[in-house]
């Protein structure tokens, strides 16, 4: 038996081992490297975009060092992920990268070595950059307007200069990262000063700000019908969302017909058609706007706005999509049948959403990982409280996985109510029947047992009101 046991340990060493990964990048992008102080044993890579895009785990040995071949076909930007940290990295199929780390002091000591190191040398240089001139959002908006403008241009400027030496460096360098670094640096200067005004007024409590005739002139020079930037460039997106908005804000201000939610939309429809005429950012713009409106708004007096969308975008993958959100919340009106569901309490008990009919229902979908849902807690505690007796019961339906940690958490918080847990989390059946995609969501149901709200008001909102206009909910 002795014998047996000394024959296979090799094997089984050889075999629960992770075989050192050849050294050949002719199939992709190789990379090894070490992490000092590392957060866990693998690192993960991702690369690719669209349909293919992957993502690929690179496990640590006991010294931190590691080794994996990324199989890509065509250079593009990835990142490199360890613990709770990020780098941005660009591949290149053929090169060969070499990444060392002290997690310590991740973003100041991550370096590069090997053919893909100048690139990736840039790129953690840049992000160093933006991190030392980084102010917070209150900070950057609150400023006056002079010492605003000369916080972006500066931050601009160095950003543009770590890109001119980089491309100095390296002439031949990929005109693909060459353009689309330089679009980045321009419209995220872009978007900030777009945000300005509204944004710097919420801060300072002012009524209006005064930005002279030329605060607007930079406009001009940039380009608001980019289909090529509007796919690769995610600040050029960024701006022309909120180029987007003030513009239908404008349109709104102007015109009594579109204000509220459906002339929002119909507002939408309007200025993108004036705006744009590349069709795949009006595809984009339209489909989420129309999304929106329909998860939190729902399908009430839709019919004529959901008609022109259909004729407007062009996109059937956004069609379907749309026809399906739009039938699944046209049976989640006011009115509807609420849709039959049953979890089990803590103590293994399985309660049904029927066996309460003849009163009030208020759910709350939640979990524990959802900081929102926590800070509705108190106030759906003092609600409780205010309710206590009379004709309406109170329902919680967690989607935490971890069965334990949600009733240490019941426990704890001494939480009132029916406490209900299902543990199929985002797949549970009440999240696809109620179309529940967030969380804290708050569920309204009358007494014969139909739909009052299914995005009903937050316990820290207006529900109070909402309630206390219920008929004979006092019992």
């Amino acid at each position: 038996m002795k014998n047996t046991i000394y024959i296979l340990l090799p094997i089984l060493i050889f075999g629960c081992s992770q075989p050192p990964i050849e050294n050949d990048a002719t199939n992709g992008v190789f990379v090894s490297g070490k992490i000092e102080n590392s957060k866990s044993d693998f690192a993960i890579f991702r690369a690719g975009k669209g349909d293919s895009k992957i993502a690929d785990t690179a496990y640590l040995d006991s010294a931190g060092y590691f080794s994996t071949l990324i199989e890509i076909t065509e250079e593009g930007f990835g990142y490199f992920y360890h613990g709770n940290e990020r780098s941005s990295m660009f591949f290149v199929p053929g090169d060969s990268i070499t990444l060392t780390i002290d997690t310590k002091e991740f973003d100041e000591t991550i370096a590069y070595e090997g053919s893909g190191a100048a690139v990736n040398n840039y790129l953690a240089k840049k992000y160093l950059i933006k991190e030392e001139m980084q102010l917070t959002h209150e900070e950057l908006y609150s400023l006056d307007l002079l010492p605003f403008l000369a916080k972006l241009d500066s931050s601009k400027e160095a950003l543009t200069n770590n890109l001119n030496k980089y491309r100095s460096e390296k002439p031949n360098a990929s005109q693909y990262l060459i353009a689309t670094e330089a679009s980045e640096i321009l419209y995220g200067w872009a978007y900030k000063k777009l945000n300005y005004p509204n944004t710097h007024i919420s801060y300072i409590g002012r009524d209006s700000i005064d930005l002279g005739e030329d605060y607007d002139n930079y406009l001009a020079e940039l380009s608001l019908d980019d289909s090529t930037l509007f796919k690769t460039t995610r600040s050029y997106y960024a701006f022309l969302s909120e180029y987007f908005e003030i513009e239908t804000n404008k349109a709104i201000k102007f015109d009594s017909n579109l204000r509220g939610e459906i002339g929002r939309l119909k507002a939408k429809l309007k200025i993108a058609k004036v705006l744009f005429e590349t069709q795949d950012i009006i595809n984009d713009f339209l489909y989420k706007a129309m999304k929106k409106h329909i998860q939190y708004e729902g399908t009430a007096n839709l019919e004529e706005t959901l008609g022109e969308f259909k004729n407007t975008i062009t996109n059937e993958e956004y069609k379907t999509k749309i026809a399906e959100l739009y039938d699944q919340w046209k049976y989640l009106g006011e009115g509807s049948e609420a849709p039959a569901f049953s979890y089990p309490t803590i103590e293994g008990d399985t309660v049904n959403l029927q066996d309460f009919k003849g009163k009030y229902i208020y759910i709350d979908v939640w979990a524990t990982w959802c900081g929102p849902c926590r800070r509705e807690l108190p106030y759906l505690e003092k609600l409780q409280e205010e309710y206590a007796g009379k004709n309406i019961v109170f329902i919680s339906v967690s989607i935490d996985k971890d069965q334990n940690v949600w009733e240490q958490m019941v426990a704890e918080k001494e939480m009132k109510g029916v406490q209900l847990i299902a543990t199929t989390g985002w797949k549970a059946a009440i999240c696809d029947a109620y179309a529940i995609n967030s969380i804290p969501r708050f569920l309204l149901i009358d007494r014969e047992g139909k739909i009052i709200s299914a995005r009903a008001e937050r316990p820290s909102g207006k529900i109070g009101e909402v309630l206390g206009s219920l008929e004979d909910i006092s019992g």
